[in-house]
């Protein structure tokens, strides 16, 4: 649990730093993440008043499966501007813990990728086309458009008849 007890905070703001287990994330089995390691935070908690506020950063390395490819990937998790108010806290020790893992979370990507130009997988044979060509045969055709035929009304004629 990541604590800070304002009572040890004076005129200087005090350094929170080390490291939390990865447990906190309570990351579901199908999230496509495997945590490589511990949650590291380097914190500045400092007084204002009464209330406290927390600034720093926040990081974790996690095992990424590509939501592209399916390929597993080394992605940094990271949090660079914490910051976080807490009101009244003059004389407490404020558990941060939910709120540095809710940081993380909403740090997630919405699709995980392992490339910003990631082919992902052939549709056809399955082979990743970042590492292979495909070998399925399949090849793709573009889609031609077929002319109108005459004789059908396009609902666009209505707007052609418009002069301006």
């Amino acid at each position: 649990m990541i604590k800070i007890n304002t009572n040890h905070i004076g005129d200087l703001p005090l350094p929170v730093n080390g490291t939390e287990e990865s447990a906190i994330l309570e990351l579901p089995e199908d999230s496509g993440l495997t945590v490589n390691g511990k949650i590291c935070y380097n914190l500045l908690a400092t007084m204002t008043g009464m209330d406290l506020l927390v600034t720093g950063t926040a990081r974790l390395d996690v095992i990424a499966e590509c939501g592209v490819c399916l390929e597993q990937f080394p992605m940094e998790l990271a949090v660079k501007d914490v910051c976080h108010l807490y009101e009244n806290a003059e004389g407490q020790e404020i558990n941060i813990t939910e709120d540095i893992r809710e940081d993380l979370l909403l740090a997630l990507p919405l699709v995980l990728k392992c490339s910003p130009d990631c082919k992902g997988i052939c549709a056809g044979c399955g082979v990743n086309l970042n590492t292979e060509k495909c070998s399925c045969g399949k090849k793709k055709k573009k889609a031609k458009s077929e002319p109108e035929k005459p004789d059908e009304p396009s609902p666009w004629d209505a707007l052609s008849a418009l002069k301006f």
